[in-house]
């Protein structure tokens, strides 16, 4: 976790093993992104992970090819592997009432999506902004 004056601004919870750390789930408060909150977290986990023989100290990667969050995490190290994800949906009618209720909550109800699990798929505030507005989203893109 890190901490900026008394308030706790940003946290990831890693997984590990006897050679690797695995990057699990994290976020950070937008609001103290200034301090670069994030940053901290991950330095200062690199720090641990070298000071007890772990061998590799794995980010993932982005969403999307170079995006934003790939970018960021390229920033702490040149190395790149291959990586590959299985997505099994174990309950079919379960997921497809999930996807329906995030397509009614996200007016997407024709539009397809591209993220998986969709029922987690959410869109930006420009997005939303956009699209309300009328001001022609997918033309901007």
């Amino acid at each position: 976790m890190a901490e900026y004056k008394d308030r706790i601004v940003a946290a990831t919870l890693y997984l590990h093993d006897d050679e690797n750390v695995f990057s699990f789930l994290g976020g950070a408060d937008p609001e103290f992104q200034m301090t670069r909150p994030t940053n901290l977290v991950i330095w200062d986990t690199i720090r641990w992970a070298h000071s007890t023989g772990k061998k590799r100290f794995i980010l993932g990667g982005g969403y999307k090819e170079n995006d934003g969050i790939f970018r960021f995490k390229s920033t702490f190290s040149k190395h790149r592997q291959p990586f590959q994800v299985y997505k099994k949906v174990h309950r079919p009618e379960e997921y497809r009432l999930l996807e329906q209720m995030c397509r009614e909550q996200n007016g997407l109800m024709n539009e397809p999506i591209e993220y998986f699990p969709a029922y987690r798929f959410q869109r930006s505030a420009l997005e939303t902004e956009l699209l309300s507005t009328g001001s022609g989203f997918k033309d901007r893109a």
